[in-house]
């Protein structure tokens, strides 16, 4: 009889194959031998043997271009290059895999997520996100979205606001990233701080379909409060010379603190957490060196800028290994 669901008489349907390199038809000795080859790359590449499963995965596209399925090496070399960080290279064959699927292809996602991924780890944020939204607006592909939206989150925070206020524009309200996208649009202005354009954004996110996680963000957003949602803010300890010590000495700490400025706000967003400075002045004394850094030690702050001289950086190890 017919399993449940499916009326007799009718097919139960079969995914399309992976599309081969090259058109063209071979033996079918050719195709059981092909077959064997790809299976043994999938099989080396389960097991991480990257570079194992990157030699069969080229073996197969030297040797094999035009078999059934032969496509589908190029996703074995693809994820081979990343596993052993050959980025470049996985940048390019994973587009080159790209290009082999029509949109309506099931596995049209799966290979958009590979090339985000490529593109991300090559340190293209912009590229990656572009790419996400090659994804279908039906698309129904559960597993690969929620790998998109995983991506989409690693690198939205390195992303410029006027970059995600671009793609999220001009992507349709129907887009399974859309919720996503403007979640992290709205956090990110917030953290720039343009409140008034967030809460603009966090109110069109809310009005869609969002998991429970970006709900708690946006109405961080709205409210005004972000640390909650986003975590406990990062402390950072900086030991400078704020009074005391040499005029020279208390002019490089000025040139310290605002680097660690300006190093706070560039990364910020990135990190998608608040980071706080937590600033001591060692009033150009051994012993305030420390007390700054016993002090810094009770707060748990998660690293140290300074002393910026030996001696007082001399007094605030030896307080540390008391």
């Amino acid at each position: 009889c017919a399993p449940v669901g499916i009326p007799e008489g009718e097919p139960t349907p079969v995914p399309p194959p992976i599309p081969s390199i090259e058109s063209g038809s071979v033996p079918s000795a050719i195709e059981e031998e092909a077959g064997r080859a790809l299976a043994n790359a999938r099989r080396l590449l389960a097991d991480s043997s990257f570079e194992a499963a990157r030699e069969a995965a080229l073996g197969i596209i030297r040797h094999y271009p035009s078999a059934s399925g032969s496509g589908e090496a190029l996703a074995i070399q693809a994820r081979a290059a990343l596993g052993l960080g050959e980025i470049t290279e996985a940048v390019e064959v994973s587009g080159d895999y790209l290009a082999l699927f029509e949109a309506e292809h099931p596995l049209f996602p799966d290979a958009v997520v590979l090339r985000g991924r490529a593109l991300s780890r090559n340190g293209d944020p912009a590229g990656a996100l572009s790419n996400l939204l090659l994804f279908p607006d039906d698309s129904d592909a559960g597993s690969a979205i929620a790998e998109g939206v995983v991506l989409l989150r690693e690198v939205a925070g390195a992303a410029a606001a006027n970059d995600l206020r671009q793609i999220t524009e001009a992507i349709s309200p129907s887009h399974p990233f859309r919720g996503v996208l403007a979640t992290e649009l709205a956090v990110t202005l917030f953290l720039d701080g343009d409140a008034e354009e967030a809460r603009i954004w966090a109110q069109t996110a809310l009005a869609g379909d969002l998991a429970e996680r970006d709900v708690e963000l946006n109405r961080g957003v709205l409210d005004g409060n972000l640390e909650e949602a986003l975590g406990q803010p990062i402390l950072l300890g900086a030991i400078l010379p704020r009074t005391g010590g040499s005029p020279g000495l208390q002019e490089d700490g000025v040139w310290v603190l605002e680097g660690l400025q300006v190093a706070v706000e560039e990364f910020q967003g990135e990190l998608r957490r608040p980071i706080r400075l937590e600033i001591m002045d060692h009033e150009g004394s051994p012993e305030g060196s420390r007390e700054a850094v016993l002090e810094l030690e009770e707060e748990n702050v998660a690293g140290v800028v300074g002393p910026l001289s030996q001696e007082y950086f001399t007094e605030s190890a030896r307080a540390r290994r008391a």
